[in-house]
């Protein structure tokens, strides 16, 4: 696209849902594994007033526990195609980020918040803590930070999401859009088979495996608790 500013762009939308069921999961990550080669991927939400609020975990809780292991599986093998995604992502959260959708935007490569951004991880208040969303975050984060991000069970914004190196830009609704516009542009800039192998460099590729297997083990061991549904009776779904 091409601004006021002069710059030009290609990019490729993806709209990421409002919650992330097992339909939404799935197609996300097809629409990754097909979008086109030669373009910087932009993250936004389907709906001007979330980013995207998570997993239903409230639902998945009534699945079986094989169905409930595949379906965080899925989640953390989206994490792993958008991490290594062979062209730039770039995350514009303007809208509520919490839980996964929290992990969609750290494992895009640049996050652009805008005024109406929130970050949060509300999982300590259920009883269990965000095993997947951590490998992505611990990436990007500092462990302390991501740990009291956490044990906060508070959103927080645009500013406050940079200063911890969540977010890379805060922008004002004002200029938003020229921020993502020069942020595509220069995502846009490096060569695409210099892109896939950084995205895919070994020792750090490892790491994140690693991590995002054993957040799917610790996630589906903590939802199998009975204290944990209770904690999800007692309080319902997470806004």
């Amino acid at each position: 696209m091409a601004g006021a500013d002069g710059v030009t762009a290609t990019f490729h939308v993806i709209a990421v849902p409002q919650r992330l069921d097992a339909a939404a999961v799935q197609a996300l990550r097809a629409h990754l594994l097909t979008a086109p080669p030669d373009r910087v991927l932009v993250l936004q939400g389907a709906e001007p007033s979330t980013f995207c609020l998570g997993m239903d975990l409230a639902g998945a809780l009534h699945l079986p526990a094989a169905a409930l292991h595949t379906g965080l599986r899925a989640y953390a093998d989206l994490l792993l195609a958008l991490r290594t995604a062979p062209t730039p992502t770039l995350a514009v959260v303007d809208a509520p980020a919490i839980g996964g959708g929290l992990g969609l935007a750290a494992a895009c490569d640049t996050v652009v918040a805008g005024p109406g951004a929130r970050f949060g991880l509300p999982e300590c208040l259920y009883g269990f803590h965000p095993a997947i969303v951590m490998a992505v975050l611990d990436e990007r984060v500092p462990a302390q930070r991501a740990r009291a991000l956490a044990l906060g069970c508070e959103s927080v914004d645009g500013a406050a999401a940079l200063a911890l190196g969540l977010a890379d830009f805060c922008a004002p609704a004002a200029s938003l859009d020229a921020v993502v516009r020069r942020q595509v542009h220069r995502l846009g800039r490096a060569l695409a088979p210099a892109v896939a192998a950084l995205k895919r460099h070994g020792p750090h590729l490892q790491r994140l495996q690693q991590s995002l297997d054993a957040g799917v083990a610790a996630t589906a061991q903590a939802l199998a608790r009975e204290d944990v549904r209770q904690a999800f009776m007692n309080q319902g779904a997470w806004p």
